[in-house]
């Protein structure tokens, strides 16, 4: 059997030019790939496939002219006919070859002697911007945001270039206008992810745009030359890579260290190492699969024991998040390298107990606490309680589930719109009695929910006028952008709801100032920020990292949830009945609560539905806001059965209610610790 050739593609020159090491990593079974699913749910959940399939209707691609054979010699000889054969014509994913380099172009324009290299991205601008350059920062520079899309294109030019030197070859992006607004209601719902009888997901159309859809001003993609910039490129004068490096270079580099699936010379560890997706979680490790973020250091001359000392990737970034990237870049990779004034020069680090914690002050706790291994938790009491003292019961706990998509759902919408589609709501008496109070989740197809939703909520919450939390500012931003929406629209009672609004929220007039309501919500986790730490938190404050750290080491959660008490009379519940949230694994540690929800499989068949599991958590749960987002969009963009989509919906409701009972949890922590305080 002949070994399948190994060519440097568009998307290994990308892995390439983020970290070489990623290019010998890329591919092998053995080594843990998160973006393995996170690349596909990410598209999945924005509509990225849908995007793809509208450009090549703006393009009037015709079926015979996109190339899908996946072999590499057969895509190149179709599409070397097409090009031989007619003298204009218009191919999706065009396969070109050049000695060991190989490309897929999204959209290939033939007009004569001139080839046009259309790359579809799904990424939004705003095209009212175009005074200054998008792509060039403040110093002439690469804008590194658009850096990675630009130097792909660069490539495939390059590529073309070479395989056709007597052609002119043309370059742009094709991205997503966000000021545009679509005039078809549903256009999302004309093209449908499907699963295949051979397990593959593709998208089918259900009918062919018309021609006033096509025409140029209800077109919600925007292309945009790039020429110039790709030349810049080419030069090596775009001031993006420091490495000395030759576009040209690089790319000869980058083939052969891939072709001899050869690890590189020099492999320097930086700050974006953090996010590196060949590292491994719960699951891949279990499943004994290598991490290539630890095969590095190791190849850096640190070794297998050093690794289990506690990372600088794994320090808070609260505050300037460049503190962190500072000492990456300074060699200092582990806490036991760091001192005081590595993270602020003139910080005061003594806490004085009445008052929260100092970005600074919060680092330095981390850092003493790994290094003394420290197990149990800090929680500023004195602090916390007069926060506490500053509520009005009874509380209200209330979480948002929201979407943004690129192919907008409704007539009249902009591409990335913020769509709230669920919230839930659990209220808390001043006697400590708890009850999941109001839910509420639109899940039919074709109809804008943020209006509704805001009524919803409006009536949840003037049952009472005790004080109102969401955990970190996603609910405060969405309001605020519903607000703007309410603000453009015809609907009746927009003062009503514009005065809700602003009752429960804050906006920022200029810099640091903001105009609060009179019932502003409370960031819960900005108050974990300043009062709380725990060690299995590590350098994360979410919810979903405090709740089981909290769980572990609290009494009080221990003893009352430890019970099937949620759900019964006592503790009203909409979703759940006698349910004990606080389980124990064979280490006798509390499993966490998110991996405890209801299986997916349990309402529907999870082979259909196994592409929204995500990889670190259990299998077949929603487990993750990304994942509620991303089925919701799901629902809007397929045809589901009423009785999988009724199990959806239930698993949506219970996901979501946990989020509001988390934060009763971390609310009920707090509040023994500090009654035990004062006793």
């Amino acid at each position: 059997m002949m070994q399948k050739e190994r060519l440097l593609t568009k998307s290994r020159f990308k892995l390439g030019i983020s970290c070489e090491a990623k290019l010998f990593y890329t591919g092998k079974k053995e080594y843990a790939n998160l973006n393995d699913y996170d690349e596909f749910l990410k598209m999945l959940a924005e509509g990225g496939y849908q995007v793809g399939e509208l450009a090549k209707d703006y393009y009037h691609i015709k079926p015979e002219h996109e190339i899908t054979d996946k072999d590499y010699f057969n895509s190149v000889a179709k599409t070397t006919q097409l090009l031989t054969e007619n003298e204009n014509i218009s191919i999706a994913e065009a396969a070109i070859r050049f000695e060991n380099l190989f490309i897929r172009a999204d959209l290939l324009i033939k007009n004569g002697n001139q080839l046009h290299l259309i790359e579809v991205k799904a990424k939004s601008i705003a095209v009212d911007k175009f005074d200054d350059n998008p792509f060039i920062g403040k110093k002439g520079n690469l804008n590194t945001q658009w850096a990675p899309y630009l130097y792909d294109v660069a490539f495939q030019k390059y590529v073309l270039q070479k395989a056709f030197p007597k052609y002119q070859i043309k370059s742009s992006l094709l991205l997503v206008d966000k000021n545009a607004t679509t005039c078809t209601d549903g256009l999302h719902q004309v093209y449908k992810i499907v699963k295949t009888n051979g397990g593959r997901f593709e998208i089918r159309k259900t009918r062919n745009l018309t021609n006033d859809e096509l025409q140029p001003q209800n077109k919600i993609l925007i292309e945009i030359n790039v020429d110039d910039i790709v030349s810049m490129i080419h030069k090596s004068d775009d001031g993006y890579m420091d490495d000395g490096l030759g576009f040209e270079e690089r790319i000869k580099l980058y083939a052969s260290q891939y072709e001899a699936d050869r690890f590189p010379t020099e492999n320097n560890l930086k700050p974006e190492c953090s996010k590196c997706e060949f590292r491994n979680s719960e699951k891949t490790a279990a499943a004994g699969l290598k991490s290539g973020f630890e095969n590095c250091f190791v190849k850096a001359g640190y070794s297998d024991q050093l690794l289990s000392q506690p990372m600088t990737f794994e320090l808070w970034g609260g505050g300037n998040t460049k503190v962190k990237g500072e000492l990456i870049k300074a060699g200092k990779l582990f806490f036991n390298t760091i001192k005081q004034t590595d993270i602020a020069r003139q910080e005061n680090f003594d806490l004085i107990e009445d008052c929260g914690l100092t970005q600074a002050q919060r680092k330095w706790i981390q850092i003493e606490g790994a290094l003394s291994k420290k197990t149990e938790e800090f929680i500023m009491l004195k602090g916390l309680a007069q926060e506490m003292n500053t509520w009005k019961y009874p509380l209200n706990m209330i979480d948002f589930e929201t979407t943004r998509v690129a192919i907008p759902f409704f007539a009249g919408s902009s591409p990335y719109q913020q769509i709230a589609f669920q919230f839930s709501h659990h209220i808390i008496d001043k006697n400590g009695i708890v009850q999941h109070s109001t839910q509420w989740l639109n899940d039919q197809v074709g109809e804008f929910p943020n209006y509704e939703f805001v009524r919803a909520l409006r009536n949840a919450l003037q049952k009472n006028d005790g004080t109102i939390f969401r955990y970190s500012t996603h609910e405060n931003s969405v309001l605020n952008e519903i607000k703007a929406q309410l603000e453009l629209s015809t609907e009746a009672d927009k003062k009503e709801l514009i005065d809700f609004i602003e009752l429960i929220t804050y906006y920022k007039v200029s810099g640091d100032v903001k105009i609060e309501g009179v019932r502003n919500m409370i960031d819960l986790w900005d108050v974990v920020k300043r009062f709380y730490w725990h060690p299995d938190m590590k350098g994360s404050n979410s919810i979903k990292a405090v709740l089981p750290a909290m769980m572990n080491c609290s009494d009080f959660l221990i003893q009352k949830y430890s019970k099937p008490i949620y759900g019964t009379e006592d503790f009203v519940s909409l979703n759940f009945t006698d349910k004990t949230w606080l389980k124990l694994d064979t280490n006798l540690r509390i499993i966490d609560p998110y991996k405890s929800l209801e299986s997916i499989s349990e309402n529907i068949d999870v082979n259909e539905f196994d592409y929204f599991i995500s990889n670190d958590n259990e299998e077949d749960t929603i487990n993750n806001g990304g994942l509620a987002m991303m089925i919701y969009a799901q629902l809007q963009f397929s045809d589901i059965e009423a009785s999988k989509k009724s199990g959806i919906r239930r698993s949506l409701l219970k996901y979501c209610e946990l989020d509001t009972l988390a934060m009763v949890m971390i609310y009920e922590h707090f509040k023994s610790k500090v009654d035990n305080y004062y006793t």
